[in-house]
């Protein structure tokens, strides 16, 4: 965002935001670009990554996230929620050519990504509803309106699992997957932007491989100490 879009969103004036920005991209937590428009540095990752439940999950998730690239032939990655942002912790490239994969470090939207909405599904309506403050806080108002997102929240809600048309990328469907830690609580979302390959190694359909992210999503939830029922 530019620094005049960053003071409208935060309603407040431009020499107020100009001494915030300027220090935070002193201290290296923004960046800017050649059209003068911030970006979150590395760092935020960087400090996720030093929380012993992140490297948990991260430890827990990529061997069964590398399983998973090779039994569907799909890129993979696992989010988790960071002070309102949906924050991707780790991912694994899909073999081949041609693939879609999402960035490790890669901050994606919470009302419009399989990550966001799993993210926000299985939580309380307290957890819920702070999420959703501290998201619009920083982002301010999403690309979807109130009744549609909490539409599709209630339905991956009871599915246990998301799988819809990529809202960013034609052509992608988006599958995830809640993992689960040892208290019952959401750590994270598995989620796979599933690209159909129309070449000789095809692999699954959309429905094998929300399967095959189903069983392993309950496999990291075990290596995090959930108890599966």
């Amino acid at each position: 965002m530019r620094m005049a879009e960053i003071a409208q969103q935060l309603q407040r004036s431009m020499s107020e935001i100009f001494r915030m920005v300027i220090t935070l991209e002193r201290r290296g937590w923004v960046t800017t670009d050649h059209g003068d428009r911030y970006h979150l540095s590395s760092r935020m990752f960087e400090l996720a990554h030093r929380n012993r439940p992140v490297r948990t999950l991260v430890e827990a998730a990529l061997p069964a996230m590398q399983a998973i690239v090779r039994q569907t032939l799909q890129s993979c990655h696992v989010s988790i929620a960071d002070s309102g942002r949906v924050l991707v912790i780790a991912h694994v490239e899909a073999p081949g050519t041609v693939s879609l994969s999402v960035r490790t470090g890669s901050v994606v939207n919470l009302f419009t990504t399989a990550s966001g909405q799993i993210l926000l599904a299985f939580r309380t309506p307290e957890e819920r509803t702070k999420l959703v403050a501290d998201n619009l806080l920083l982002f301010g108002d999403p690309p979807v309106s109130q009744t549609e997102w909490r539409a599709v929240v209630e339905t991956v809600a009871r599915d246990a699992y998301a799988c819809a048309p990529s809202y960013q990328t034609l052509g992608v469907t988006d599958i995830g997957c809640p993992v689960w830690d040892r208290n019952g609580r959401c750590a994270g979302a598995l989620v796979v932007p599933y690209l159909e390959n129309r070449g000789v190694q095809r692999g699954p359909t959309v429905e094998g491989v929300r399967d095959i992210l189903k069983a392993s999503a309950a496999e990291v939830s075990r290596a995090l100490g959930y108890q599966l029922s």
